[in-house]
């Protein structure tokens, strides 16, 4: 049961032969009542203030609970756009790596066609000298057989017509 600073001032008491003075004991009710109505309404301004407090503190918890759960997102969007960026760093690695090796058997082809073909024009070259030199063997050989150029015959070179008729005579 709650007393309030209304029963208290309405409280009446019986009466009786040797009692206390009347007057004094309303007085000092009143006075009692004064005082409980005033730590009535601090506790009230406190149980309101507490309430208060409450709703904010319930109100701030919402509040970190929804900073949490943003920061949580940022936090896995964060992770995403890296792994993102990583993966696509990783394709770009690898597709430059494919054409670095292409490059280098694209190189490397045309480094052996080259080689290929100085060999083969080293080749040719040791087969030209050849036949020029057997050219000039053969040469040689026609200038020995046809003697010395000491020796002075004399060709004469007839007509054709004239030719045909001496050789028919």
């Amino acid at each position: 049961m709650t007393i309030t600073a209304l029963d208290i001032t309405q409280r009446q008491f019986k009466r009786t032969m040797r009692g206390f003075d009347a007057d004094e004991v309303q007085a000092f009710l009143h006075e009692v009542a004064g005082a409980f109505e005033a730590l009535t309404r601090e506790a009230q301004q406190l149980r309101d203030a507490v309430s208060h407090k409450d709703e904010e503190i319930y109100a701030h918890k919402g509040r970190e609970r929804m900073l949490s759960e943003t920061l949580l997102t940022a936090q896995r969007a964060c992770d995403d756009i890296r792994e993102s960026a990583r993966r696509e760093a990783d394709a770009m690695i690898a597709d430059a790596e494919l054409q670095a090796e292409r490059i280098v058997q694209g190189a490397h082809g045309r480094f052996q066609k080259i080689v290929d073909e100085i060999h083969e024009m080293k080749r040719q070259r040791v087969q030209l000298a050849a036949q020029i030199r057997s050219v000039l063997r053969a040469h040689d050989k026609l200038l020995e057989a046809f003697g010395d150029g000491e020796r002075d015959e004399r060709v004469e070179f007839l007509p054709a017509k004239k030719k045909a008729a001496d050789e028919a005579s």
